[in-house]
């Protein structure tokens, strides 16, 4: 593409293409254009009413790329910002940020503090596994998280590559059995079920 940093395959361009007129037909827009939009908007029309914020606070800012930093500086007209995030919990690589001093430099330029915390309250033997995933992140200044002494069951860890059929059926048998073993033997009153690709697993337990 004629912008583009780098060389991009056809057939992404292709995909991206066709993947864009399929929202416009529904009438969406993909989350990394809002910020675009409203840039937009503001410096084209402008807002109807002014919007006065004295002091902006962000958690998850990891999350955040350096555009959406920028736009809502630029928009709500503050530099007041409380920034709080993890770059080492960031769901989307393509779509966060990698280094809080180019947030600092080029967003905030030397009007800001940066303060790095590390001590976790999460179960000591989480937070080891958590470390030893942190340290195979390209980012030589990701620091690893303190944990306090408190014991727990070492997570485990499995991969399937069957296909979706059978994945179903090995899902619910991979997840229901420790859900079982953690209500009844445990007496866990509340059990939290995190999923980031789609509904199979709520699929698979109807």
């Amino acid at each position: 593409m004629k912008y583009s940093a780098e060389d991009i395959p056809a057939e992404n361009v292709e995909y991206l293409c066709e993947y864009s007129q399929k929202l416009l037909e529904q009438e969406r827009i993909e989350l990394e254009d809002y910020a675009a939009l409203a840039y937009l908007k503001y410096r084209i029309y402008g807002f109807e009413k002014k919007i006065k914020v004295n002091n902006v606070v962000m958690d998850e800012a990891q999350d955040y790329s350096m555009f959406q930093f920028y736009i809502l500086k630029e928009i709500l007209d503050t530099d007041m910002f409380t920034i709080l995030g993890d770059i080492a919990q960031g769901i989307h690589a393509y779509r966060g940020i990698s280094d809080w001093n180019r947030v600092m430099e080029d967003v905030f330029e030397e009007e800001s503090s940066y303060k790095t915390l590390v001590q976790s309250y999460r179960t000591t033997i989480v937070m080891e596994l958590a470390n030893e995933i942190i340290k195979n992140i390209d980012n030589a200044d990701l620091p690893l998280a303190k944990p306090v002494i408190r014991h727990g069951e070492k997570p485990e860890v499995r991969n399937y590559e069957q296909e979706r059929e059978l994945d179903l059926k090995l899902l619910y048998v991979a997840m229901t059995r420790p859900l079982h073993r953690l209500y009844v033997y445990q007496q866990n009153d509340s059990i939290s079920v995190l999923n980031k690709i789609d509904d199979s697993f709520y699929e698979c337990i109807e």
